[in-house]
């Protein structure tokens, strides 16, 4: 009855919402000392770091004033102008989200994307950049945006399930009526992307992927369009062909190319004339380095810069276009477990006493990313541990690893979170019921796994040339878990994908799998938390949904946290806050009472948990 999201289920969430609220007003002296705490490890000011185009220098800034971006543009004579404030923005809407922000060519127009209730239906914005704020013209039902030259603007638009496809040109100052089609994809399992290469085109990326067994099944073609003469034909680069994925720069009549081409998964760097773009037309510069995934590329006059990871870890290699004087080093291909990144306070004794947060995603080749994070100073200061579980369906090795924790072997990704629970455990970073966990969407799947296994074994074989080839893994049982924090959580997979109607799903097929293929639907139901929900003590749980959000549908987290309360034994409580705005993505502007919300909800977690081991 949930999913028919009816006046009950309005009803029934406004409910859950007093519940929470009733709750958590235990906690008041707490939280106002977490968000004094997290204020004071707020930097007062956060800057970007200055680019240059031309006679202007362009970056980005907030502060507790103004906790929104603003974008400002400096001249060569140290004069600051206002070009673009989020905050200001904001100010009218009880809820905005800037998606993209474009500049034109001749930076005397800003284009932006704006999503004003949480759902991910965005439109466009244009502007001038010179005087006063001066909007041009607005733009209904867009995805993305790209310039093409100065006075023309290029977006793609959804069909009716929020698949991108269609590119439509939009001249400055015209009506929207007016804007003409430069691509129509048809094939319900492609979606179009928008890419900038350098000044003289932009790329139209049209793809699909469907699961195998270990690397995807590709349908990927990309057309340039010409920033010179948005009205020229769209040139093709190379037709779809089965298995070929291929991303294109552009520099001086020279295409740079990342692509999987020759089996190379994780990719390596071909190059091509603009006037003969096929296929049979690449040569390697860079070929694919085992340990080494390739996730970017920027091209300049005389340098190509590739951003990389090296067995799991970011690096930069820039590669010299003159001549071919740098030289890229090739690493042989080592062996490696499931990388972890743990965090703590230096001298804190491994004795096993302390709590820890073990955050997991684990999903589209997205890897977990170590950047700082200030807020978690919190928690290191009081004793703390903080742990990053990379584990298989991430892209922190590559894509054969995301590969292997995708369809059929998404199993393996649960396994690894188990694995990297147990490490923390054997090397004294914290002890059973002593460790929370914390994901995200689709890392809320693994989680919600995690919280339904019992002790048993459990063998995944992985492919002969898997470091995981088998694997076998004690889990922990529910109540050996401190607490759970689940944001917008993944947590009913299989009545999602078994529904195609609903936005998106067909589509995600290649990444979580056909329930039209037996063996994949029998695994959707083995691991999809909400239907092994146990008759169990589960620990606490705190899970959130949004009334607007486009990719996890709001009765998702309801019914499962309905369900898990109904099976629930043990005395811990069983939480869900429900927004109507935030769509998929917190508020920027709500970060700080989130986070302090989240760390008040372990920190009692943890004091109930000592305070009955000490009774």
């Amino acid at each position: 009855w949930m999913e028919g999201r009816g006046r009950a289920f309005d009803k029934h969430l406004d409910q859950e919402n007093k519940y929470a609220r009733q709750y958590l007003q235990q906690w008041k002296k707490l939280l106002a000392c977490l968000r004094k705490e997290l204020e004071t490890k707020e930097q007062s000011q956060l800057a970007t770091f200055p680019e240059r185009w031309g006679k202007f220098s362009y970056c980005t800034e907030q502060s507790k004033a103004r906790p929104l971006p603003t974008y400002i543009r400096t001249d060569l004579e140290g004069q600051e102008q206002v070009i673009l404030d989020v905050n200001q923005i904001q100010a009218n809407s009880a809820f905005v989200s800037i998606g993209q922000v474009k500049l034109s060519a001749d930076q005397q127009t800003i284009a932006y994307t704006v999503d004003k209730d949480g759902s991910e239906a965005f439109e466009a914005r244009l502007q001038s950049t010179e005087g006063p704020v001066n909007e041009l013209d607005t733009l209904a039902d867009v995805s993305s945006i790209e310039w093409a030259g100065s006075s023309a603007l290029v977006y793609t638009q959804p069909d009716a399930q929020g698949r991108p496809f269609r590119v439509m040109k939009h001249r400055l100052g015209e009506p929207q009526e007016k804007d003409v089609c430069v691509l129509q994809e048809d094939n319900e399992d492609c979606f179009l992307a928008l890419a900038m290469t350098d000044s003289a085109y932009v790329t139209i990326n049209s793809n699909s992927k469907t699961a195998s067994e270990l690397l995807f099944h590709v349908f990927l073609q990309v057309h340039l369009l010409s920033c010179a003469d948005p009205n020229q034909p769209l040139k093709l680069v190379q037709p779809r062909t089965a298995g070929l994925e291929y991303f294109v720069s552009h520099s001086q009549g020279q295409l740079y190319i990342l692509t999987n081409a020759n089996g190379a998964a994780n990719y390596q760097l071909m190059t091509a004339p603009l006037h003969t773009p096929c296929s049979i037309h690449w040569r390697s510069l860079v070929p694919e380095r085992p340990s080494t995934a390739v996730e970017d590329l920027e091209v300049y006059a005389s340098r190509a810069v590739l951003y990389e990871r090296h067995q799991g870890r970011p690096a930069v290699s820039v590669l010299n276009l003159l001549g071919q004087a740098s030289k890229v080093a090739e690493s042989e291909q080592q062996a490696a477990d499931v990388p972890l990144t743990v965090l703590h306070k230096k001298g804190l004794p491994l004795n096993g006493s302390h709590p820890a947060l073990l955050t997991v995603y684990g999903a589209y080749g997205i890897s977990l990313e170590t950047g700082f994070e200030p807020e978690r100073l919190v928690l290191l200061d009081r004793g703390w541990v903080i742990a990053l579980a990379h584990v298989r369906g991430g892209g922190e090795l590559g894509r054969r690893w995301h590969a292997a924790g995708r369809s059929l072997l998404k199993l393996n990704s649960l396994l690894d979170l188990e694995a990297c629970l147990d490490y923390l455990l054997q090397q004294g970073y914290s002890r059973k019921g002593l460790v929370g966990v914390q994901a995200a969407s689709a890392g809320g799947l693994l989680v919600g796994a995690l919280l339904n296994r019992h002790a048993a074994a459990a063998t995944c074989l992985c492919g002969t040339n898997d470091m995981h080839a088998t694997l076998s893994v004690k889990s922990l049982r529910p109540h050996d878990l401190l607490a759970a924090i689940l944001r917008v959580p993944f947590v009913d997979f299989l009545t999602s994908m078994t529904q195609p109607e609903l936005p998106l799903t067909v589509h995600e097929y290649g990444e979580w799998g056909d329930p039209g293929d037996p063996a994949v639907l029998q695994q959707m139901r083995e691991l999809c938390p909400y239907q092994n929900i146990q008759t169990a003590e589960y620990p606490p749980v705190l899970a959130t949904c949004s009334v607007t959000d486009p990719r996890v549908p709001v009765w998702g987290p309801a019914k499962w946290v309905a369900k898990i309360r109904q099976h629930q034994i043990g005395p811990s409580k069983i939480l869900l806050l429900s927004s109507s705005d935030t769509g998929h993505h917190a508020h920027e502007a709500d970060l700080l009472e989130n986070t302090a919300l989240e760390y008040a909800f372990l920190i009692d977690a943890f004091q109930t948990k000592h305070h009955t081991n000490a009774t």
